[in-house]
């Protein structure tokens, strides 16, 4: 017997996925991205502010302090920066960094290297994320990096029991994995931390200042620590450089999608999942202590 529905017209997948997007005016909705990342710091002069050479770098990609989101800790020698804003901010933020990564290589064949200009390199991306909902941190702020103690990196020497000669590079990755999620985690965590101090849309950026200055005696597990931040700069070779990341993502370019696309790097941001979950402030997913 046949059923009224056999002859029914049905739409396709296409045709339905189609009629969500214009329904919902994905054209005209604004994304936000986020680009976490780590560097050297070229010079080491305290009238040097690495700071006042992002600002420049906002300036440089037609952008304002206000339009940029996050955290930047920094240490004598390296960084690491968390940068939440609308997804065409994001990118051109980056293309303003490699043009200025250009001219610093320009500038390292000079001869007149004491009155080159303050900046950065070595730049490894961590992560990149595209449509993230809502940006996570009321403004963007810089503080000093943690300088661990002693036997802060007991976990690490753990790590290093196997020799290297006996290594594979798969037991190589995995382990800057964990290195880079477990620093990549306390950043997140921090975030979630600071959120408390937004309210009705005002933001107390002096508290969000003392808070973190004081975090540290508070939580010092949960800090970035500037040693392991500065070994993943220095011997990591498995994140994208900033001219890797414009040759793959730079304007304009198209990508390729392929049965392997789901296979990426850099890693998955499930740590961030708070930032637009505002019931999760709550969860018993508030630890003390970093992942394993």
């Amino acid at each position: 017997m046949s059923s009224e529905f056999d002859d029914t017209p049905r739409e396709s997948l296409l045709d339905v996925i189609m009629a969500r997007y214009n329904r919902l005016n994905v054209n005209e909705q604004k994304q936000n991205s986020r680009l976490v990342y780590v560097g050297h710091k070229i010079t080491r002069d305290p009238r040097d502010s690495i700071q006042s050479y992002h600002q420049n770098i906002f300036a440089r990609a037609g952008r304002k302090d206000d339009e940029f989101y996050g955290l930047l800790f920094e240490s004598n020698d390296c960084f690491i920066h968390v940068l939440e804003a609308l997804t065409t901010h994001i990118i051109d933020f980056i293309h303003a960094l490699y043009e200025d990564q250009q001219e610093q290589k320009k500038e390292s064949t000079r001869d007149d290297k004491e009155d080159r200009k303050y900046g950065v390199d070595n730049i490894k991306i961590l992560i990149y994320s595209d449509d993230i909902g809502k940006v996570g941190y009321p403004t963007w702020i810089c503080r000093e990096m943690w300088k661990t103690s002693s036997n802060a990196n007991q976990s690490d020497d753990e790590e290093e029991t196997i020799p290297a000669n006996v290594k594979l590079d798969e037991e190589i990755g995995v382990n800057w994995i964990k290195k880079i999620y477990g620093e990549v985690y306390k950043i997140a965590y921090i975030g979630r931390r600071i959120l408390q101090f937004q309210s009705n849309g005002r933001i107390e950026t002096a508290k969000i200042k003392f808070w973190l200055d004081q975090f540290p005696g508070n939580q010092p597990k949960m800090m970035p620590q500037a040693e392991k931040v500065l070994s993943i700069v220095e011997e990591c070779d498995k994140c994208f450089t900033v001219d890797e990341f414009v040759s793959l993502f730079g304007k304009n370019k198209s990508i390729d999608i392929d049965f392997e696309s789901e296979i990426v790097w850099p890693m998955q941001t499930h740590s961030f999942t708070y930032l637009t979950t505002p019931s999760a402030l709550s969860s018993s997913r508030d630890v003390d202590t970093p992942p394993s």
